[in-house]
């Protein structure tokens, strides 16, 4: 109901036109094919990745761009390696927005829920954008990361006390 509903927005309207329109199959097809190339590489060096900006040397669609999604970008120039520590940035990320003690603030359940939603909502948008491989939002993804870790109790506990 929630989809049908959001296909009656402008923006609905706009992400339809994408898959009905045949000027705009450009869009969610080139996606396909890179996710495809994204594969390709990954499995051509499982575990240890081509290596960190050495897409640029590997002739084929990607070339030197993104995958168009981060898992995919991570797993072909790291490795399963990469992944895994990919995937434990992603979770450290979501546990401390849920647990940010937010001093002063009344009600920290929603907002809590929110810091943590934020972290999740740029790591799926990364999953068909190059979201965080651009120099703009991974700056400010870095930053909104800085923030959770040092609002983090647990970053505090681990500091000794002066005196």
């Amino acid at each position: 109901v929630l989809a049908l509903g959001g296909l009656a927005t402008p923006g609905g309207q706009v992400l339809s036109q994408r898959f009905v329109d045949p000027s705009e199959y450009g869009s969610w097809y080139f996606r396909l094919v890179t996710w495809e190339t994204g594969i390709q590489r990954f499995l051509a060096h499982p575990w240890t990745g081509f290596g960190l900006g050495q897409g640029r040397y590997i002739s084929d669609v990607i070339g030197g761009e993104s995958a168009n999604c981060s898992i995919l970008d991570v797993l072909g120039e790291q490795g399963i390696v990469g992944g895994i520590v990919f995937i434990l940035i992603v979770v450290s990320a979501v546990r401390l927005g849920r647990r940010a003690p937010l001093p002063g603030v009344e009600g920290k359940g929603p907002i809590r829920m929110a810091l943590a939603g934020t972290v999740g909502a740029v790591v799926l948008h990364s999953l068909v954008e190059p979201t965080l491989t651009g120099h703009v939002l991974s700056v400010l993804f870095v930053y909104f990361l800085a923030f959770l870790t040092l609002q983090d109790d647990l970053s505090q506990a681990t500091v000794p006390a002066e005196g």
